[in-house]
């Protein structure tokens, strides 16, 4: 249901990110996710100096269409694992625009702001790809969905729309969770 009305489908792919737990409930359909808080800072536009996303151990950062860089707080962001923020964000955001500046030699960087981000990391750390509950519905959850977007959707049309199951999904399957109840398999 929308604001402008229902819709009818035959498939729904429920990618939602933080939000997917909530949508899937009303189902019965529990996905169990990690608490993976995290900050991300946003400089004050500056001009053009990256065209694409640069991931390093060191930092992330890319350059949005206004020009502000923006980086997450913590220096190996993918594999951040803490379960809060325990440090001032103030502090967080200095650190990581000295890393940027080691980078980024020679640009002004100057902090425009910090904000709090939920990252949506399933229990387990792996995406969760695939049909779930009743028939027709899918999900679609990770982080970085972002990033993994053009393949996980090609993929997940080719299951949908050619029955063609990709063997790369397999470790990221919704029933990998059916030990422990949450998850239930899509019915056939």
């Amino acid at each position: 249901r929308t604001a402008t009305g229902t819709l009818n489908a035959d498939h729904v792919i429920v990618a939602a990110g933080t939000a997917s737990p909530d949508l899937l409930a009303p189902l019965g359909i529990a996905l169990p996710m990690l608490s993976r808080p995290g900050l991300l800072l946003h400089t004050c536009p500056v001009p053009r100096v990256i065209n694409h996303i640069l991931a390093s151990p060191g930092q992330e950062f890319r350059q949005s269409s206004d020009g502000r860089i923006i980086a997450p707080t913590a220096a190996g962001h993918q594999a951040d694992q803490t379960g809060g923020v325990h440090d001032l964000p103030g502090d967080l955001a200095e650190r990581a625009l000295e890393r940027l500046r080691a980078v980024l030699v020679g640009v002004d960087l100057k902090l425009e702001r910090v904000m709090l981000a939920h990252r949506p990391v399933p229990e387990d750390g792996l995406p969760v790809v695939g049909a779930v509950g009743p028939d027709g519905l899918h999900i679609a959850t990770m982080h970085s969905g972002v990033t993994l977007a053009p393949l996980i959707g090609n993929l997940i049309a080719d299951e949908i729309l050619h029955g063609q199951i990709s063997p790369l999904l397999t470790p990221f399957r919704p029933g990998r969770f059916n030990a422990s109840a949450s998850l239930k398999p899509a019915e056939h």
